[in-house]
């Protein structure tokens, strides 16, 4: 138990459009920003990503990879959820990302996912639950979309 309550794993039903696995990632980095103290990520050196990714690993590169935008390096970076800033870009990039991970203020991992969003696990209480299902409802994507991860007992 942490100081949340009780989590669960969840992740994204098999075969979900790209839309709606986008929009639950999404939902669950919105859903658990008060558990998150950090996100650390790897984003590929190169897209194609839909425009507001593009736009969001633009804002993440030194200001030298920008002027010279043929070196194609992956981007590593740890963002802070609880800076709004930071959290736009984690939240905009993190279903395209080479791995993404979540970890709370208790050090444990909340959200975990490899292979630009391929593979993920949110673990999340059932207020955060709530919370995913709300936005991926409001964003029109089926909330029964973000299922229970059965997959293991831990990622990895």
């Amino acid at each position: 138990m942490t100081l949340w309550g009780d989590t669960a794993a969840y992740t994204v039903a098999p075969g979900a459009p790209r839309p709606a696995v986008d929009t639950a990632h999404r939902g669950a980095l919105l859903a658990l920003v008060e558990r998150l103290e950090m996100v650390s990520l790897e984003i590929p050196g190169r897209g194609p990503w839909p425009p507001e990714v593009a736009e969001a690993v633009k804002a993440m590169l030194p200001r030298r990879r920008r002027l010279s935008p043929r070196r194609r390096a992956p981007v590593c970076t740890d963002l802070v959820p609880a800076d709004s800033r930071e959290l736009a870009l984690a939240v905009a990039v993190a279903p395209y990302a080479d791995y993404v991970v979540g970890i709370t203020h208790d050090g444990t991992v909340a959200y975990d996912t490899v292979d630009q969003g391929t593979d993920p696990r949110f673990e999340l209480t059932a207020t955060e639950l709530q919370a995913a299902q709300d936005y991926m409802t409001a964003q029109g994507v089926s909330p029964d979309l973000l299922v229970p991860d059965t997959r293991r007992d831990t990622h990895g």
